[in-house]
C-alpha cells in the first residue's frame, strides 16, 4: 500500500479539481487503485473466500472471519440483570446477583452459568455492616455456590439482602 504520489497531490493526499481558479485535482494513475484493490482482495482471499462481484460485504465477513480464527470465537455476551454475568473474550466469567435471606440463612445458589473450567473467586456481602463480620462463600461446583450469612444475623435485622460475585472460566 502506499499514499497517493501522482501529480497534483496534496501532502499525498488526493485534491480536487478547481475550474474557477483553474487548479487541477491529482492525476490518479493505474498503480493506486490496483495497490488498492489488491490489498482489498488480499483480505478477503486469506480469510478463504472467493471474491464475488455480487457481495459487497466481503472485506467485513473476512477481517471477521480472520479475527476469530486469530483469537478465537469471540464471546462478550452479556446478561446485565440483578442477577446476571458477563463472558469475556479471554473466556473469563463475571456472575453476580442477590438474594434475601432470613434468619441465619445458610444456602446454596445455582449460579445463571456453568463456569466451563473452573470457578477461581467468589464472595458474598451484606446489604448492611455487622461489626467486621464477614459472611462466607464458597463453590459447591462450576455452577453453585455455598453462601453462609453471619450466625448472629438474625437478632440484628431478621431479613437482609445479600449480594454475590463469582469468576471463573
Amino acid at each position: 500500500m502506499h499514499r497517493i504520489d501522482k501529480p497534483n497531490h496534496v501532502s499525498n493526499m488526493f485534491a480536487m479539481a478547481n475550474p474557477g481558479t483553474g487548479a487541477p485535482g491529482t492525476q490518479l494513475g493505474a498503480d493506486w487503485p490496483n495497490a488498492v484493490q489488491e490489498e482489498i482482495c488480499e483480505v478477503i482471499e486469506s480469510a478463504g473466500a472467493p471474491l464475488n462481484k455480487a457481495d459487497n460485504t466481503q472485506l467485513y465477513t473476512a477481517i471477521q472471519a480472520l479475527i476469530t480464527a486469530k483469537i478465537g470465537l469471540i464471546d462478550f455476551t452479556k446478561s446485565l440483570a440483578a442477577t446476571g454475568w458477563q463472558k469475556l473474550p479471554s473466556g473469563l466469567i463475571i456472575q453476580w446477583g442477590s438474594y434475601l435471606a432470613v434468619s441465619s440463612d445458610i444456602r446454596t445458589i445455582s449460579m445463571p452459568l456453568t463456569f466451563p473450567a473452573a470457578g477461581v473467586f467468589c464472595a458474598h456481602h451484606f446489604s448492611v455492616g455487622f461489626n467486621g463480620w464477614v459472611p462466607h462463600a464458597a463453590f459447591v461446583s462450576n455452577s453453585q455456590l455455598l453462601l453462609e450469612p453471619a450466625a448472629f444475623q438474625a437478632s440484628v435485622n431478621p431479613t437482609t439482602t445479600h449480594f454475590w460475585f463469582a469468576i471463573g472460566y
